[in-house]
């Protein structure tokens, strides 16, 4: 009966819509259905346009009366308002779907930029995007391809084609915009610690205005620092989110965050030295400031006894012998000044000379650095007053030399500085001898071939023998002009020492951390021991995953690199063992709950199983108690095979029991 009331109402719309027509819409379906259907179905097939219309009102009240033609119109009526309502739940069920098409094409991620700037756009609402996202593509991806509704077949393969694309690329947008606002903020950040870093080094001049600018710097430096420590566990957070999400940041990207706590780690320290000595550093200044008073008063002196000598000749001279007296005066003082100024010139001269001839001999680690930079102030303050007075210089001989011993204080410094750096090792050294082309050796060491070694008390004396080389042996590589290679190998020692410390750190933790078991009662009143809340476990371990794959990826990993692999390999079969361990406490408490003496009986062979696992479980949880170590329990392959067979015993035992159950 339905396949020929099927072809019926097929008919109807045939000759509604036109037989040439490739498909038929709701409003034909619609208008078919409430208007050419009833008509079709009361006249029988005898019928025929060309009857009169009282035989064709004869045949209706016929056919109204007749019981058959009334059931089978009722029964067709039925047929297409079922298909009609399930057409309209079917479309009714899509439109969620379309909404939400609708509101990913007005999605404004540049606009979440803005507001991610303006710390409006947190980490949880990008976790909550993505998900949103990948939920609706997982939705799409899951829709059923066809579907049939009475006799209506509806074909989804188009209405699935339109709308994947629309979350697939906000995902991807998602996707390459999380990582811009990454190196954003890592860029940020950096850049506030290089600025930081700039504003707190010591003046090289002794000039009160510059130190006292240079007090106001350090205070408020300090003071932001402690700030800053939440922008640095942010920048960690922010990490932890695209590597969750698998949203993977560019290399330089990764490298820049890499450098981020190093360098900041460098600032506090630095910080944190300077408003430590601020003290010294104004004892040092204390000389300076009662010289500078001094001279005032001396010069107040003599401006005030030369102003009354002149007066009183003015008073018993004549005006022109007044003035000719005061050119002379004003000849003799310039020739005074230049005096003065040549004086200054060749005592600072010969003062450096002296120092650098004085410490020729002395070592890296015995250089008088701060002697060194008074002497370079000094000589800064000469120079500055000889420009400007350059026109009563005769020539530039000595100007010129005086330059170039000032130009030699000033980089031999951080030169020393830099090399004194504790995280230099034998590695370092040789790569800056290799840069520079030279050898950087102790004259003791000089005609002495040094074999590499892997013995680290060698390779500590080797260090401190380099500690022993001496600054008249850098004068003469010229190691002033490799300045900058040398503080980027400086930096470099100091970015691995970082590494490894933290990695020493993660290892210390995982040595120390214990697997949290407490002692209960079982069902029987017996003591046993369970595992805790492994929640705060779980998470050091993710949070020590993802330090050490930025470890990984990093260039500065080299100290490292030995130990690294083995340890990210023993925490990922750490994590999958505690799963287990997680996963069988569970099991066994719903086994505790739930079995009881009638169980036993029922299935006997099943109980002494049950029976068999829990003794295996309450051994194993009672040696964790005894030795609660988390990571040499997580890498113990016997420890893991034992959790697998009594995961599964105790998944065969709860199936049978919550057959049992239901029985």
């Amino acid at each position: 009966m339905e396949s020929k009331l099927e072809a019926l109402f097929f008919d109807a719309l045939a000759k509604h819509a036109g037989t040439s027509a490739d498909g038929y819409s709701v409003d034909d379906l619609l208008f078919v259905a409430e208007n050419a259907l009833g008509q079709l179905l009361v006249l029988p097939h005898f019928a025929v346009t060309g009857e009169s219309i009282f035989t064709t009102d004869r045949l209706l009240s016929r056919t109204r009366e007749d019981k058959h033609d009334l059931s089978v119109r009722y029964e067709i009526e039925d047929l297409v308002r079922s298909a009609l309502h399930g057409a309209e739940a079917l479309a009714s069920y899509y439109d969620k779907v379309l909404e939400l098409h609708q509101q990913n094409e007005s999605v404004d991620f540049e606009l979440k930029a803005q507001l991610f700037r303006r710390n409006q756009y947190t980490l949880d609402n990008m976790k909550e995007d993505a998900a949103y996202f990948t939920d609706q593509i997982c939705a799409l991806e899951s829709l059923t391809k066809s579907t049939i509704v009475e006799f209506l077949h509806f074909d989804m393969d188009q209405l699935q084609a339109e709308l994947l694309p629309s979350p697939a690329r906000c995902l991807d947008a998602m996707r390459d915009l999380l990582p811009r606002l990454a190196r954003e903020k890592c860029d940020k950040f950096l850049h506030y610690v290089s600025i930081s870093s700039s504003r707190i080094e010591k003046p090289l001049t002794q000039n009160l205005d510059t130190f006292t600018t240079y007090l106001l710097n350090i205070r408020e430096v300090f003071e932001e620092v402690l700030d800053k420590e939440s922008d640095l566990a942010f920048l960690h957070d922010f990490f932890r989110v695209l590597d969750k999400l698998k949203f993977k940041a560019p290399i330089d990207t990764a490298k820049a965050f890499e450098l981020c706590e190093p360098e900041f780690q460098a600032l506090k320290t630095h910080v944190q030295e300077a408003y430590a000595n601020r003290d010294n550093d104004l004892q040092s200044y204390t000389p300076i400031l009662t010289e500078n008073l001094s001279q005032l008063g001396r010069r107040t002196s003599w401006l005030q006894s030369a102003a009354s000598d002149q007066a009183m000749t003015a008073l018993s001279g004549s005006c022109q012998e007044a003035r000719d007296s005061a050119m002379k005066l004003y000849q003799e003082a310039q020739q005074m000044q230049q005096e003065v100024i040549r004086l200054d010139l060749w005592q600072a001269v010969c003062e450096t000379d002296e120092h650098l001839r004085g410490c020729s001999t002395d070592t890296l680690d015995s250089v008088d650095l701060d002697k060194m930079g008074v002497l370079a102030s000094r000589v800064d303050s000469v120079i500055e007053n000889i420009r400007l007075n350059a026109s009563q210089m005769a020539d530039g001989f000595e100007v010129n030399r005086l330059e170039k011993l000032q130009a030699t204080l000033h980089g031999l410094a951080p030169v020393i500085r830099d090399l004194r750096n504790p995280n230099f090792a034998e590695r370092h050294w040789t790569k800056l001898e290799h840069k520079m082309q030279c050898s950087l050796a102790p004259p003791s060491d000089n005609n002495v071939e040094c074999a590499e070694t892997d013995d680290p008390v060698a390779t500590e004396h080797l260090i401190d023998n380099r500690l022993n080389l001496q600054v008249q042996q850098l004068l003469d590589v010229g190691a002033v002009a490799y300045t900058t290679t040398i503080r980027h190998v400086s930096e470099e020692a100091t970015a691995e020492a970082a590494m490894a410390g933290n990695f020493m750190r993660v290892v210390s933790t995982w040595e120390a951390t214990q697997i949290p078991v407490e002692s209960r009662k079982d069902r029987d009143g017996r003591d046993v021991h369970c595992i805790g809340d492994c929640i705060e476990l779980d998470s050091l371990i993710e949070e020590s995953q993802v330090l050490l794959r930025v470890m990984d990826l990093s260039t500065y990993s080299l100290v490292v690199q030995d130990r690294l692999p083995k340890m990210i390999s023993d925490l990922e079969h750490t994590k999958g063992s505690l799963e287990l361990l997680q996963v069988c406490q569970r099991k066994w408490d719903y086994t505790q709950r739930l079995v009881s003496i009638d169980f036993a009986r029922s299935f006997p062979d099943q109980a002494k199983k049950l029976q068999k696992h829990d003794t295996a479980w309450r051994s194993l949880t009672q040696g964790l108690f005894n030795r609660s170590l988390c990571l040499p329990f997580g890498v113990n392959t016997e420890h893991r095979g034992a959790l697998e067979i009594i995961l599964e015993g105790f998944e065969a035992a709860a199936k049978t029991l919550a057959d049992h159950l239901e029985i």
